[in-house]
């Protein structure tokens, strides 16, 4: 969670800084180094993503007159993280 917010925190910086370039009276490197760094820090976050939330909650109910359980699971794959998770829950509700 510390890295995906460090990266977060990396990419709101360069993205204040390349909105306001104009201002910043930034020169043609200096926005090229601004617009270099935003792209960097977006595929920062974009990887961190996956690494900070693997956990699958799901409810389950194994007795109809009984509590309600929680089961933690991880989904796991190359898909994108919302295809991984509704793959792992089709597989547990079946």
């Amino acid at each position: 969670m510390k890295d995906l917010q460090q990266a977060t925190r990396q990419y709101l910086a360069w993205n204040s800084i390349w909105d306001e370039r104009v201002p910043l009276n930034l020169d043609p490197f200096q926005t090229k180094q601004a617009q270099t760094k935003l792209e960097n820090a977006d595929k920062t976050v974009d990887a961190q993503v996956p690494e900070t939330y693997q956990w699958l909650l799901t409810p389950g109910q194994p007795n109809a007159k009984g509590p309600i359980e929680w089961m933690e699971t991880r989904p796991t794959g190359q898909d994108a993280l919302a295809v991984r998770a509704a793959k792992k829950w089709i597989g547990m509700s079946c």
